[in-house]
């Protein structure tokens, strides 16, 4: 006599804890009057995928005696399936001008999504700039447990990085002024004045003023 036992399926967002489904029926054919299904249903899953949820059955009769032989059981398995928790992490940017020294802004904001209580995200943004120019504030980010195992294949996280931004320094220079009586000699004045902004210290400013 055949008969299909299907075992439950269920979803969930990755929470840390386990996901079961005791849940079965005969989807397919019936029992002889008298006989009962008992049937025990193992499968569980924790972490973020998919598992089978496994079954097996057994049909007794009124006297409580195994009749499963008489019986050709089809297990038509559920699914148990954990999904990803979702995160979007944002870091921050940066700008200045130049002056020679690195520029890096370390740190992370998330935006969307929560940690568990128990986890902790940690990081590196190894990014950093010191010349003229713009690079993307990367950050690596990795999530621990409470017993610091890594748990990041647990979430599926976004990051929105920022940018790190060096502007050249900004100069107003000023040609100085010069005035004389007519002599029949050509009039120069070889010198200058910076009128906004300033050199660095041990940086020195080589020009040539022209105009006579």
């Amino acid at each position: 006599r055949d008969i299909t036992i299907k075992s439950g399926s269920s979803f969930k967002v990755y929470d840390g804890k386990e996901l079961k489904d005791d849940n079965y029926y005969i989807s397919q054919g019936t029992l002889v009057e008298g006989h009962r299904l008992m049937a025990n249903v193992t499968g569980s899953i924790t972490n973020a995928g998919t598992a089978v949820n496994e079954i097996y059955g057994v049909i007794y009769n009124e006297n409580d005696d195994d009749v499963s032989k008489n019986y050709n059981i089809i297990y038509d398995k559920g699914t148990l399936t954990v999904m990803k928790r979702k995160l979007v992490i944002t870091t921050p940017d940066g700008e200045k001008e130049y002056d020679s020294i690195k520029l890096s802004m370390p740190g992370h904001t998330i935006i969307e999504g929560s940690l568990l209580d128990n986890h902790s995200l940690k990081g590196d943004s190894p990014m950093s700039i010191t010349e003229i120019g713009s690079v993307t504030n990367d950050f690596n980010p990795t999530v621990y447990d409470e017993n610091n195992n890594d748990v990041t294949c647990n979430y599926e996280i976004e990051v929105r990085p920022g940018t790190l931004t060096i502007n050249p320094i900004t100069l107003y220079i000023e040609a100085d002024s010069a005035s004389a009586t007519y002599n029949g000699k050509p009039l120069e004045k070889n010198s200058y004045n910076i009128t906004h902004g300033s050199l660095l210290t041990a940086h020195k400013a080589d020009m040539t003023v022209i105009g006579s």
